[in-house]
């Protein structure tokens, strides 16, 4: 694919690239599950962009919510209050998340939640050890690049001792997982190893996403979130990813009947508007925090305009019931990659609309994506294999659309 911009004479970096002729796409607007580029390409967006979009793009009722708040007040210190935050913390509160979870702190981003469920993790438990999956990934800086298990963690990590990595159910290579008995006992002989009572936090993603949408065995996460609790250590599920209707639930967990200590949230909190992180947690960790200090400090944290994002992307997600109707696309999503699959030289996983096509080859998995490409559908490639995420308002038509493209490419 040949970009169509010269890489603004190289005065921009982008990320995870060679900047020397790297192949980047100029987008010049886009609407619902589509984006238009400069030379006037219409490209089916199978990625939410970075798994971000997850209400398609340039949702007027979000844009207006932010015109709105930003005439009422454009920014206020996150040691401060105000009605948008106060009614977000209610509404996440109040019915998008499990009950347990009722005290929320706010960031910028999802890697920033990942940094701070982790410092609230060892602050309340007294302990430094931190367990976390892999593969995983939780963000590209700080102790989110440290407990990442991911090909790219040397290039990331600032080297914090005492995160320790242990195997998940799937093993490097191999597309399909371990029994959840044989997963769990790798990680309960891990914990062991370095001693349950020296761990703060176990952290874990529900469904890896860019290791390959790693849907776990029925059982494990479960068995998992029962030992952290006989041990006193606090589960934290990264949800920065899967949250907000990707896997056809609020959250990629709540598939598992785990019961997770802190949360982490990002990305489609504002369905992509703007940058806003989230850590929500239990009264029993927050209880902490009544007497002694809560170190945070992020310059944006919960502002009024980021609020106001969320706020309106929460109304839509309801309001069009998106979140179920992303479940029954999942279902068909997960029939297509059944029967393409039957026979053929890949594999596909699948849990609601979020998916791998694994072609155990990096080569062979960078030739279909730029034929897909090609064919103006994108998507995300990570190693062997093809992430597919399209916004959960992707119509069946839309949705056929792009898999007919796709097994087109696939079939080169």
């Amino acid at each position: 694919m040949t970009a169509e911009v010269t890489n603004d004479a190289g005065r921009t970096l982008y990320d995870w690239l060679a900047q020397k002729n790297a192949p980047v796409l100029d987008v010049v607007r886009a609407e619902g599950v589509w984006f238009e580029t400069a030379s006037g390409r219409r490209v089916l967006d199978f990625a939410s962009q970075l798994v971000a979009a997850n209400l398609g793009h340039s949702l007027r009722p979000i844009a207006e919510a932010v015109l709105a708040e930003s005439e009422r007040a454009s920014y206020v210190s996150p040691a401060m209050a105000h009605p948008a935050k106060d009614e977000l913390t209610r509404r996440l509160t109040g019915g998008v998340l499990p009950p347990h979870l009722t005290r929320i702190s706010y960031c910028a981003t999802g890697n920033e939640a990942v940094n701070d469920a982790i410092r609230i993790a060892r602050t309340v438990t007294g302990r430094d050890v931190v367990l976390f999956a892999t593969p995983g990934y939780h963000g590209a800086q700080g102790t989110g690049a440290d407990t990442s298990g991911d090909v790219r963690r040397d290039l990331m990590r600032s080297r914090f001792t005492d995160a320790v990595p242990f195997l998940g159910p799937y093993r490097p290579g191999v597309s399909t997982p371990d029994s959840a008995e044989v997963a769990l006992e790798r990680f309960v002989t891990a914990a062991q190893a370095v001693g349950p009572e020296r761990v703060a936090a176990v952290l874990v993603e529900a469904v890896p996403g860019s290791n390959g949408v790693l849907v776990p065995p029925a059982g494990y996460l479960a068995a998992v979130g029962e030992f952290c609790a006989r041990h006193g250590i606090l589960l934290v599920c990264d949800e920065v990813m899967t949250g907000f209707g990707r896997t056809g639930r609020w959250f990629a967990f709540e598939h598992e009947g785990v019961r997770p200590d802190l949360v982490t949230l990002g990305k489609a909190l504002t369905a992509g508007f703007v940058p806003l992180g989230a850590v929500a947690t239990t009264a029993e960790v927050a209880a902490h925090f009544e007497s002694s200090p809560f170190v945070s400090g992020h310059t944006f944290g919960g502002t009024p305009i980021q609020c106001a994002a969320a706020l309106a992307a929460l109304d839509a997600y309801e309001a069009g019931d998106v979140i179920a109707a992303a479940d029954r696309a999942g279902g068909r999503l997960a029939d297509w990659l059944a029967s393409a699959s039957a026979g053929a030289d890949w594999t596909g996983r699948s849990r609601g609309l979020f998916a791998a096509v694994d072609l155990a080859d990096g080569a062979r998995a960078g030739e279909v994506a730029r034929a897909l490409l090609a064919s103006d559908v994108y998507c995300l490639q990570r190693g062997t294999f093809l992430m597919l995420a399209p916004p959960l308002v992707v119509s069946d038509e839309e949705l056929d659309l792009g898999l007919a493209r796709l097994g087109e490419a696939l079939a080169r």
